[in-house]
Formats: C-alpha cells, sequence, structure tokens
C-alpha cells in the first residue's frame, strides 16, 4: 500500500533550507502550487521587480517565472533565484 501524496514546498536561500512544509495533495491544484510559489517569491522582491515580472510576456523579466522539471517521473515546479522555492508531490 502507498502512502498518502504531498506537495513537499521547499525553500532555499543559496543552500540553506529555510522552508520544509508538506500539504495533502488535494489542498492544491498545479495552478495554485504555481501561484504559490510566485507568492513566496514575491516576499523578497521590490514592488518594481514585481510590477517588470507581471506584464505581459513580451515585457516582463524572469523573476516570477515557474519552471517545471520532469526528472524520472518526478515533476518539479520551480520559482525564484536567491531565495527560490520548489514544490513537488511526495508519499509519506
Amino acid at each position: 500500500m502507498t502512502g498518502q501524496k504531498y506537495w513537499r514546498v521547499e525553500g532555499y536561500n543559496g543552500t540553506e533550507k529555510f522552508l520544509d512544509v508538506s500539504e495533502p495533495v488535494s489542498h492544491f491544484t498545479e495552478s495554485q502550487i504555481e501561484a504559490l510559489l510566485q507568492r513566496l517569491v514575491c516576499r523578497s522582491l521590490s514592488e518594481d521587480e514585481i510590477l517588470i515580472a507581471s506584464k505581459n510576456k513580451r515585457k516582463r523579466t524572469s523573476l516570477l517565472e515557474v519552471s517545471k522539471q520532469n526528472s524520472e517521473g518526478q515533476i518539479t515546479f520551480m520559482c525564484g533565484s536567491d531565495p527560490h522555492f520548489s514544490a513537488r508531490i511526495v508519499s509519506r
């Protein structure tokens, strides 16, 4: 029997982990996880950086872009540079 699935959200400053939380997968859709990661990154940005990163695609910066990486069937969402945040589904 497999364990319940959780979103594991982690935050790093360089290589130092400062956030590590788990929430049941049923609490967030992928879109909501992407928005959560962007909100967490916004906490370290200035108002001008948030504004520029929120413009239409041709004029914005990549500060709030969420990337999706697939490694061995495990999808990880990532956002930010320093600090940066990630989210992936884990079982426990």
